[in-house]
Order: C-alpha cells, then sequence, then structure tokens
C-alpha cells in the first residue's frame, strides 16, 4: 500500500516519534511491510528561496536527520557551479515552505553528517565543511584528498569525526576541538589503525558506525562494504553483488545499503554480516515516479537516513515524475486535467524526489498502541 496523502503520514510519524520511538525502538521497522510515499522534491515549475528549480538543484546525494529528527538535509550535486545543500523541515507539507535553509554554491554535500549539537558536516572532495545548524556559517574546514563519505559521534566526551576518501582509500578517524560551542579544529587520532588511517580498496562513499563501535563503508569501486574493527587493526569484507554501495544506514541490528542504479535497500545483519532479507525496492510506478525520465540519465537510489524503529528516508537522484507530468507540488497555471486526471504540471516533470518508508498502517498501529500502552505503564 502506497501512502499519498501527505498530512495522515506526518500525523503517523508525530505519533510514533513522541510515543513510541522511546520505548519500542529495540524492535527496529517493520521492514518486510513498508508503506513508501514521497516526502520532498524538486518541483521545477516554482522558486525557492530565490532559485529558480527549472534547471536547478538537481542529483541528490548527502542526506542527514537532525539530531531530533525534525530536520532533513540534503545536498544537490548538479549543475556545475550551482551545488547547493538544504535544510528541510519535515513537518511541512508544501515542498517550497518545507525549505528553510539553502546553502548555495559554497559546498555541494557529496556526504553529511550532524552531530549532537546540530552542527552539520559536509563533504566537499578536498575538505568536509563544518556548519551551524542553520547552514548560515562555516565553523571551520578539515582538509581531505576526495572525500565522500563522513560520520560523526561522541565518544564519551569526545567529539570524534570518520571521513572515507574516494581517491585514496582511506578511511581515517579525527578527534574534534570545541570551544564556546563551536568546533574549531581537527587532528589524526593516531591511535586507530595506522596514524589515524585505515587503507582500503579505492573509490570508498558514505560511512556509519554500528551499534557494536565498527565503522562500515560503502565500498562503491569494489561492490564491498567494509566493516572496520573500532580500533582500525583490521576489517570484514561484505560483497554487494551486482550493486555499487553509495550509503550506509542502521536500525537497529540491521545495516540498509542503498544499490544505487539496483534501485532497492540491500539488508544484511550486522550480528554476523549475513544478508536479512530480499532487498527494499520502493515501488517507483504506484508512486507516478520513474527511474528512465526523458531527459537527463538514469535514475538511482543513493543515500539513506534512518529514523530508528520508525523508518527511512532515501534520494531519488535523477528519479522523475513518469511521463513528463507530475501529479506532486504546487498547483498554478501548468496545472489541469488531461484524460480525465488532474495534474498539478502537465508540461514537466519534478525531480530528485526523497521518498520515505514507513511500516503498513495496520504494522504500525500495532506498535502505536503498544508504545501508548508502554507510556501508560510507565507513567502510573
Amino acid at each position: 500500500m502506497v501512502l499519498r496523502t501527505m498530512t495522515m503520514k506526518r500525523v503517523v510519524i508525530l505519533i510514533v516519534v513522541i510515543f513510541v520511538l522511546p520505548h519500542v525502538v529495540q524492535a527496529g521497522i517493520t521492514l518486510d511491510g513498508l508503506s513508501w510515499s514521497v516526502q520532498y522534491l524538486i518541483d521545477q515549475s516554482q522558486s525557492v528561496m530565490g532559485v529558480d528549480q527549472f534547471s536547478q538543484p538537481r542529483n541528490n546525494r548527502g542526506l542527514a536527520l537532525s539530531p531530533d529528527n525534525g530536520f532533513l538535509y540534503a545536498g544537490y550535486n548538479n549543475p556545475s557551479g550551482s551545488f547547493c545543500v538544504r535544510k528541510i523541515d519535515l513537518s511541512k507539507a508544501d515542498y517550497t515552505e518545507a525549505t528553510v535553509a539553502n546553502l548555495l554554491g559554497v559546498t555541494r554535500g557529496k556526504a553529511i553528517a550532524v552531530d549532537d549539537a546540530g552542527r552539520v558536516y559536509l563533504a566537499e572532495d578536498g575538505s568536509v565543511m563544518l556548519y551551524d545548524p542553520n547552514l548560515s556559517a562555516m565553523q571551520t574546514s578539515i582538509t581531505t584528498t576526495n572525500c565522500e563519505g563522513v560520520a560523526v559521534q561522541r565518544d564519551g566526551g569526545q567529539l570524534v569525526l570518520y571521513t572515507s576518501d574516494r581517491t585514496t582509500g582511506k578511511l581515517s578517524k579525527w578527534l574534534l576541538s570545541e570551544s564556546g560551542g563551536n568546533v574549531t579544529g581537527a587532528a589524526k587520532d593516531a591511535s586507530f589503525g595506522t596514524s589515524g588511517d585505515v587503507t582500503l580498496p579505492a573509490n570508498l562513499r558514505g560511512v556509519e558506525l554500528d551499534s557494536t563501535g565498527r565503522i562500515w563503508v560503502a565500498g562503491y569501486g569494489s561492490k564491498t562494504g567494509y566493516v572496520v574493527a573500532a580500533d582500525g587493526a583490521s576489517y570484514s569484507s561484505i560483497s554487494t553483488g551486482s550493486a555499487t554501495p553509495m550509503d550506509i544506514g542502521f536500525d537497529g541490528d540491521i545495516a540498509l545499503v542503498p544499490q544505487e542504479y539496483g534501485l532497492g535497500i540491500l539488508r544484511y545483519n550486522v550480528g554476523d554480516l549475513s544478508s536479512s532479507g530480499a532487498a527494499l525496492v520502493p515501488p517507483l510506478s504506484d508512486l507516478e515516479l520513474t527511474a528512465t525520465p526523458s531527459t537527463g540519465g538514469t535514475g538511482a537510489i543513493d543515500c539513506i537516513a534512518v529514523i530508528p524503529g520508525v523508518g527511512f528516508y532515501v534520494s531519488g537522484d535523477g528519479i522523475n515524475t513518469a511521463g513528463d507530468k507530475s501529479t506532486y507540488g504546487t498547483t498554478d497555471s501548468h496545472s489541469g486535467w488531461q484524460d480525465g486526471k488532474f495534474y498539478t504540471d502537465l508540461c514537466h516533470d519534478d525531480n530528485d524526489p526523497i521518498l520515505f518508508a514507513v511500516p503498513e498502517p495496520a504494522t504500525l498501529g500495532l506498535l502505536v498502541l503498544g508504545g501508548l500502552a508502554l507510556f501508560h505503564k510507565k507513567r502510573t
């Protein structure tokens, strides 16, 4: 079943996040029955914060959630010279109003991470740029070679950044310095791997940490997932078959790995690295989307951002609405009826949808009731 009503979906999300998540997150997402919807897309007949979207932005790569899961950060990699990173308010159904910050030109956010203070880390090839939560001021820049993966966590009181490098094949661990609410610098952790680095095959992408402290890296070029020990002393490998992995997310003990042009999400058991089931494939046709638009290249599922126990977002890089038309976005002068059906845009497609997947409504309802019961029991 596909959820198409934005208001209904967001009510469900709010109920789950407020009442259920604190009590049932350990159970994880029910992955064998998912409802998919379009959370956000580029409505090319509209302007957003002064940007005419007819030709930009395009190619959503990086995705990351704010600490409270209320905002999503999305990086767009085309057109060249007009890169941008957007902060999206997930409580707003209107795609234009949902964009609350739009960082233009400075960086592309080929990978994005957010720390526990809400600061935003953007992979920009030769550096990682660190911004405040509103993308209004850069705090510091960390020099890399060709970074396309970032992950950040607090280990005790120490803020730690991991980066992967597309060119050198290095996974690096950085210890960050903080002062007055800002990150002021970074230095390699010499105790990790060899002088702060673990060398893997080149062409690395997304980085994420599992619940045991191991670091997972998407080996795009080798079609492999690498699972690196917390101290960097060793690593294991997972073949992703024909898929070229771009990113990694976790829901409890399940690792979720987007397939890129395979248009699905592989899933693995964190404990023994075995497959946990068939790939999760969004129903593009039911959502009136296509990965083979009439203009542009083939679409892909690239990046993932997970709310553990609730659902996950994935980026539809190059996926468009089908038939050079759209049923999404704002009703305007381009809207009208055709063959008994109303389209918000009769002339153009809309681009790069960010999809959201949650358990089927029946399953989710049981989780809500269970969560509310636990909540009531705890209160009494």
